[in-house]
């Protein structure tokens, strides 16, 4: 078994905490893209085509989901209602 100092698992986990709070925020910024889009659409500004160049892969990852639940309070709750769908299907 490989035994790692301290001092280098302390390093790993700040690295990696860094890491996760960079993609937390880079998934926020998309999904307040996506709210946009959908804002937008609404108020007829775009047609719905807009929908089909957000490319929703990305959302549907694990670590996306984990932070759109925890998130999903500060959207607009009709976005909640429309993106929850969205990923449902």
């Amino acid at each position: 078994m490989v035994r790692i100092r301290p001092e280098v698992r302390a390093e790993a986990a700040a690295w990696l905490f860094a890491v996760r709070l960079n993609l937390a925020i880079l998934a926020l910024a998309g999904l307040r893209r996506v709210e946009n889009v959908y804002l937008q659409v609404d108020a007829g500004i775009l047609d719905e085509r807009a929908y089909g160049r957000i490319g929703f892969g990305f959302y549907r990852t694990q670590f996306s989901g984990e932070v759109w639940k925890r998130n999903q309070r500060i959207f607009d709750p009709d976005f909640v209602a429309f993106f929850e769908e969205r990923m449902a299907n």
